[in-house]
């Protein structure tokens, strides 16, 4: 195996629970290219494969069969859209709470209602993360992905995400291969606190099955 590749390798320290535990090969990926040859790899050698952001709320077995790899794709950019939207692409490795407060000290609102989840960028897509009326999904231009099965690079749209609570075309049959590599937020020039209640009308559809999206915002 290639050298980054560490076999028998502890997760302990790198889950927000700290649980015990052991993959049996892991490797991180800091580009396209790292995740393609990792991917490569574990392919040569029929190992199954297990994806890996920050942890957050994440139990891992005692032992973690295959190969783990932990995506830490990094990079911020900030752009003017022409409607006057800010775009700001940052890499699934970031950690949101970092994007969070670069925005707010660049001046740009539309995320400070998500601030303090944990996790990074690539798992707040994949969860479609939200609290206080604010949903990620309602910030988010697009999202770039690697197609495992395809093996191309595909920018999904924001209705192409399949988003509801808690939900993304990720956690389905349909997406079960894609890889968040990236993804582009657009938010408003100068934000506005959304000042949400338990008694808000909902505004999103209701999720996979059928609970409201707009509860979760508050819990």
């Amino acid at each position: 195996m290639i050298s980054s590749i560490q076999a028998h390798r502890p997760l302990d320290g790198l889950t927000t629970f700290g649980t015990r535990s052991e993959a049996d090969h892991y490797a991180e990926a800091g580009s396209l290219d790292e995740l393609e040859a990792h991917l490569a790899e574990a392919n040569a050698n029929g190992l199954p494969v297990h994806f890996l952001g920050a942890g957050a709320n994440t139990i891992a077995m005692s032992r973690v069969p295959g190969m783990t790899i932990r995506i830490t794709i990094k990079g911020v950019e900030m752009s003017a859209a022409p409607n006057g939207d800010v775009l700001v692409k940052c890499g699934a490795g970031e950690v949101f709470d970092d994007i969070v407060a670069r925005t707010l000290k660049a001046g740009i609102g539309g995320l400070e209602n998500l601030s303090a989840i944990p996790g990074t960028v690539g798992g707040a897509v994949v969860q479609n993360i939200g609290a206080y009326g604010v949903e990620l999904a309602e910030r988010l231009s697009s999202v770039t992905v690697y197609d495992r099965a395809e093996k191309v690079v595909r920018v999904l749209t924001v209705e192409e995400c399949d988003f509801s609570y808690r939900h993304s075309i990720m956690k389905t049959e349909a997406g079960r291969n894609f890889v968040v590599l990236s993804v582009t937020l657009r938010l408003p020039p100068s934000g506005r606190l959304c000042w949400a209640t338990r008694t808000s009308r909902p505004r999103l559809r209701p999720g996979p099955h059928g609970r409201n999206r707009d509860r979760a915002r508050h819990e």
